[in-house]
């Protein structure tokens, strides 16, 4: 039957009988294709030589059917190519199932493949949407690729790669896939070839052939370890991504220790869906490792090249050497869509010969455990870190995006927090100073949720950034000096243990316990804006407010605090002097160290119109607050003070008088 001669397609219903092979003939375009709509029957087979022809018919014959090169045969239906003959696709030749008013196609006669097609790219396709399926056993006489297209799904089920090569493939749609739900079984070579965006092939079987896999597009998405044939098969992933795909949520999918795979020169991409993937095989290669999804890495790796985190993409590790080599550089590339996340485990050093690196907008470090981060951080980005135990950060870091902890985080420098504008953003958390500490201006501490503190820890931290947030409370713990000098934007800030220093700006500020409230870095003013408390109750303030005196500039050379609302004093009032300047000053100054809306409670060492000496020792002054003050009742006020130390011309006097009696005794 030849159909190569004229224009236009051919179109047949009758029925036709054969008992002999039936000769298919045509030219090659598909504008002059041959259509066989009625019942095919008989003993014989078909031979289709050149052309395009397609099978629509509930057949009936018997005979095998060659598909020569150069030609194509295209079956609507899953009796098109009648009885038990077997098929056979030529190298140069393909096999399309397509379908005809929606039909599903499940062909179930033997295959014998070989090639990658002619002008359609696969030895056999699917097309025209919806599953389509070949049931029978298929044989590779040679090299082979399968594909789908145009949203189409085709399954295939046992498949003997007989010692060659089989390409799946999709290509044009997102939902093209072709999988092999059978057994893959014989020696060869399995590629995962697809250029369509999330196409791909699938396995599902137990498969047993040995040979290599190489995902070179799209991705192969596999049910279990075992569909990886082989434990001696190598995986090779370049440019494609091997996925994990769901048979039972119960359980990650873990790839066998046994197993290896490499890395090539396009890179690799690991995604674990809603069903995580967990590689416990070596991994090695130089190139690129993307993380999609939930993935694990647990074998002692030998990669070299970045490992890239997508957003909404989370790799853990049990270890460091499941990160590949220390030259391997851990890249984040979250942004507003889902952060990328690195899973670590508890009590865990991450070294200082690796570097992360926050390329996208955020990433993102977890553990149950505490933390070490040697590591250096760098990029545009922001590190965020939920460490339960805490997280200790050693590192000299440049990123820009600062950190946003959940935890504690520890520092010995403000290096360790990154570049110097890059905040720092503590979610109902805490720092922690492992040294003394220099803050610069242009770095903010920002606190989120129910607040967060500072824990000096034994040591001083000079914060010369703002402090700010949401209405949220923020706390300083632990012994040692606080200095803040800039703005403190929340609504309370309670100080527990230790001492608050600076020139800072509060909204509230409360003072409970042993604490000691001390203005300036020598002599200086604080601002609260709203109230200050000297607490009592069951957070009493048994500490001190320290106020240092060293000229007669308020806020400038003696300490000043300025309340907008109401000052509640309470614990002791402790005076020093400063700059020598005990030598200078005199009955006549007056020294205003507070100044409030409204001012309540007392010192326990010093009530208004009592004299209180200094604790060097040098003087007394006169104290002045509250309601029968002399002067603002609003203000604390020093005034007369006294010097303890003698005037020279007293000292001289009475060393003359020592030495006279001394003469006077020698005389006798």
């Amino acid at each position: 039957m030849n159909n190569a001669i004229g224009t236009g397609n051919t179109t047949l219903s009758n029925s036709i009988s054969i008992e002999q092979d039936l000769t298919l003939l045509g030219g090659d375009s598909f504008e002059r294709q041959l259509m066989l709509l009625g019942t095919v029957s008989g003993t014989g087979g078909l031979q289709v030589v050149s052309g395009i022809h397609n099978l629509h018919g509930i057949n009936t014959f018997t005979g095998d059917t060659v598909v020569q090169s150069g030609a194509i045969l295209g079956i609507g239906n899953p009796f098109a190519l009648g009885g038990s003959g077997t098929v056979t696709v030529e190298d140069g030749a393909s096999l399309q199932l397509t379908s005809q008013e929606n039909w599903q196609v499940n062909v179930r006669q033997p295959l014998m493949l070989a090639g990658s097609g002619g002008s359609i790219p696969f030895a056999l396709s699917a097309t025209h949407g919806y599953s389509k399926a070949w049931n029978g056993q298929i044989t590779l006489t040679g090299d082979a690729k399968v594909g789908a297209f145009d949203g189409t799904s085709l399954s295939l089920a046992n498949v003997d790669l007989n010692g060659n090569e089989l390409v799946m493939g999709a290509l044009s749609h997102e939902d093209d896939s072709v999988i092999i739900y059978g057994t893959i079984s014989g020696n060869g070579r399995l590629v995962a070839d697809s250029s369509a965006t999330g196409g791909g092939a699938l396995l599902t079987g137990e498969n047993t052939f040995t040979g290599e896999i190489l995902i070179t597009g799209g991705a192969l998405g596999i049910t279990r370890d075992s569909a990886l044939g082989d434990f001696s098969n190598t995986i090779t992933l370049n440019g494609g991504t091997l996925r994990s795909e769901i048979i039972t949520l119960a359980n990650p999918l873990f790839i066998e220790p046994a197993r290896s795979l490499v890395i090539g020169e396009n890179g690799g991409t690991f995604f674990g869906g809603v069903r995580p993937l967990n590689i416990g095989s070596t991994i090695s290669g130089e190139n690129r490792i993307t993380v999609q999804g939930s993935v694990g890495f647990s074998g002692d790796n030998s990669f070299t090249g970045p490992v890239s985190i997508d957003p909404n993409g989370r790799l853990s590790i049990p270890a460091d050497s499941a990160l590949g080599a220390n030259t391997s550089v851990i890249e984040f590339l979250g942004d507003s869509t889902g952060n990328a996340t690195l899973s670590l485990p508890s009590n865990f050093t991450l070294s200082a010969d690796r570097t992360l690196s926050v390329s996208g907008e955020r990433g993102r470090i977890v553990s149950s455990g505490a933390l070490t981060l040697a590591a250096n951080i760098t990029g545009p980005g922001q590190l965020e870190i939920d460490s339960f135990q805490g997280v200790t950060v050693t590192g000299n870091n440049t990123h820009l995006g600062g950190f946003s902890v959940t935890g504690t985080i520890g520092i010995q420098n403000d290096a360790a927090l990154g570049a110097a504008t890059a905040p720092l953003t503590l979610n109902a958390s805490s720092l922690r100073a492992e040294a003394d500490l220099l803050v610069p201006a242009t770095r903010t501490l920002v606190a989120t949720g129910w607040g967060g503190s500072i824990n000096n820890n034994g040591f001083d931290i000079t914060w010369n950034g703002d402090v700010t947030g949401d209405d949220s409370n923020f706390s300083k713990t632990g012994l040692g000096n606080l200095s803040l000098n800039g703005g403190v934007v929340l609504p309370e800030f309670f100080v527990y243990e230790g001492t608050l220093s600076g020139n800072g700006t509060f909204r509230n500020l409360s003072m409970a316990f042993r604490s000691e409230l001390s203005p300036g870095n020598s002599a200086g003013l604080i601002t609260v804006q709203e109230d200050l408390e000297l607490m009592s109750g069951e957070l009493r303030f048994a500490g001190s407010l320290q106020m240092e005196i060293g000229g007669d500039s308020r806020g400038l050379s003696y300490d000043a605090i300025d309340v907008g609302g109401i000052a509640s004093l309470n614990g002791s009032l402790v005076l020093t002097f400063i700059n020598s300047y005990q030598n200078e000053a005199s009955s006549s100054e007056i020294f205003t160290l507070l100044s409030a809306g409204f001012l309540t409670g007392e010192f326990e060492n010093a009530t208004n119109g009592q004299r209180l000496e200094t604790a060097d020792g040098y003087g007394s002054f006169l104290v002045h607050y509250g309601d029968s003050s002399s002067y603002d009742p609003k203000s604390l006020v020093l005034s007369d003070f006294q010097s303890n130390i003698p005037e020279p011309s007293v000292c001289t006097l009475a060393a003359a008088t020592l030495f006279l009696g001394w003469r006077r005794k020698r005389s006798f």
